[in-house]
């Protein structure tokens, strides 16, 4: 479903039918010196849909934004990106583990960890989660138990083939 909106005032375009496959609606800025609302500013926003299909694809959307964003480095908006599937679906491991990474990159060790224990509750082979918690616990000083991570870690990958 496509609205649009003027003001105070908005308008539904659409179907069901566009209302599955569109997933945004156009938003049109009011601005002090433009009177018509054809000649104002448009802007895309997500739509938040009601079932699941959209649920999804709005997660995948974030969830695919926060990982580029990680990869390039701007590891603040990967966390609002990151977050925001979090508090849609707090138990993804695939962001969980994401949400380790990023909080280590941000050197908040006990963060990284507790997302990272997090998902081991859900996955407990998740050998990439003992990887990660190993290297916060090396940073927060903790040798021992950062090696004894590193083993489990190791352990889990020859097990599963990796």
């Amino acid at each position: 479903m496509i609205s649009l909106q003027n003001g105070a005032r908005s308008v539904l375009f659409g179907s069901a039918r566009d209302d599955a496959v569109g997933g945004f609606q156009v938003k049109i800025e009011p601005s002090a010196s433009v009177s018509a609302a054809s000649s104002a500013p448009l802007s895309l926003l997500p739509f938040k849909g009601r079932d699941s299909h959209h649920k999804v694809v709005d997660e995948d959307a974030h969830l695919g934004l926060a990982h580029q964003l990680y990869k390039s480095g701007n590891y603040k908006q990967a966390l609002e990106h990151s977050s925001a599937v979090y508090e849609r679906s707090p138990q993804r491991t695939d962001n969980l583990l994401l949400l380790g990474a990023i909080y280590y990159q941000l050197q908040d060790y006990d963060m990284c960890i507790a997302k990272n224990e997090e998902a081991l509750r859900l996955e407990p082979r998740f050998a990439e989660c003992y990887g990660n918690m190993a290297n916060a616990w090396k940073e927060k000083g903790d040798i021992d138990l950062a090696i004894r991570y590193y083993l489990v870690s190791i352990e889990g990958r020859i097990s599963m083939g990796s």
